[in-house]
């Protein structure tokens, strides 16, 4: 499906995008993949620009079915970058697929953050090692990014521990983001979630302040189906 989907989005670039694309993509396949990596992410989010919206969803739809984030918050430069990804990640043993993830997490703007943060699941065999790049995109003051790895991302509920999952949703419901974009957030109900949650519902209620209409998600015991 990689190449299926490169393919894709490559004829629906503008005939200059679509070649850098390709280049890149043969690149990584080929060359110093940990170094030219970063450059051609930084590159995506201008190539993009041409990318029509039905191939973004199209491209979107395919990502998720390959474990990515949800098809509805993936922009055009996330989907360039995912080819990328892709193209790179066969190459990659598990410890040097942890630290590339970290670099780019470091080196990243805000955009290429969140494209990241939404292609952990692409990682497949070795997804289980961006745990610790997920769990610091959830330390983030920066709203957006927390809601790349939050929200219509099965990646926490698949590989987060107990306590990682409990301290996302938590903090996701001090942003005010909805619960019912967690994924998985029903089967990973715990007692210790309900404990916390439980507890910051009392102390608005004291407070006097109103309650997320949906945080009754994130109280009781797991899913079983």
């Amino acid at each position: 499906m990689n190449d299926e989907l490169e393919t894709m989005i490559a004829s629906a670039l503008a005939p200059t995008d679509a070649e850098w694309l390709r280049g890149a993509a043969d690149e990584l396949r080929t060359g110093d993949a940990s170094r030219a990596l970063f450059a051609f992410f930084a590159g995506a989010g201008r190539r993009a620009r041409s990318l029509a919206p039905e191939a973004v969803g199209k491209a979107a739809a395919m990502l998720e079915s390959m474990g990515g984030g949800s098809a509805v918050s993936w922009t055009p430069a996330d989907v360039v970058r995912a080819v990328l990804l892709l193209a790179v990640i066969p190459r990659l043993a598990v410890g040097t697929a942890a630290d590339l993830s970290r670099e780019l997490f470091l080196r990243g703007d805000n955009a290429e953050r969140c494209a990241l943060m939404r292609g952990l699941g692409l990682w497949d065999a070795i997804a289980a090692a961006q745990v610790p790049v997920a769990v610091e995109a959830c330390r983030t003051n920066v709203k957006d990014v927390f809601a790349a790895i939050a929200c219509d991302n099965p990646y926490p509920a698949r590989y987060f521990s107990e306590a990682q999952f409990n301290q996302m949703v938590l903090k996701a419901l001090l942003l005010g983001l909805g619960l019912a974009r967690v994924e998985g957030l029903g089967r990973r109900r715990n007692p210790e979630l309900t404990r916390m949650v439980s507890a910051y519902a009392n102390e608005r209620r004291h407070a006097g302040r109103a309650l997320p209409a949906d945080i009754d998600l994130a109280i009781g015991p797991p899913e079983t189906s």
